[in-house]
């Protein structure tokens, strides 16, 4: 084996992992006829960023929750009707059990 001190240029993948410090809807799409809410989320970093989204699609148990007037909402939530917090308890309820729907998640190219 020589010495050499010859540039090579390679590629590198790296995988990182983020901070998201807040989230918001980019996105909610209601069909009362279809009984589907579906709804695109952005993660944001602490420099305002964004990193991530991902979509999810209200159906079934978690529709008809979302449209009552239940306890588990603040008060004052209309009937066959949600506000943004009601969106958020349901989907913090999807990320508990990601087999209660599925989610779909999409890719961010961050330049």
């Amino acid at each position: 084996m020589i010495s050499i001190n010859k540039p090579i240029t390679i590629s590198r993948f790296v995988t990182e992992t983020i901070i998201a410090t807040s989230k918001d809807f980019t996105k909610v799409v209601k069909d009362k006829e279809k009984q589907v809410i579906e709804v695109e989320i952005r993660y944001i970093d602490v420099n305002g960023n964004e990193i991530s989204r991902e979509s999810y699609r209200i159906v079934g148990e978690l529709y008809d929750l979302v449209m009552s007037q239940s306890p588990d909402f603040a008060e004052g939530k209309p009937a066959d009707d949600f506000r943004d917090n009601d969106l958020w308890y349901i989907i913090d309820k999807i990320e508990e059990d990601k087999d209660t729907i599925v989610q779909y998640p999409l890719p961010l190219l961050i330049k």
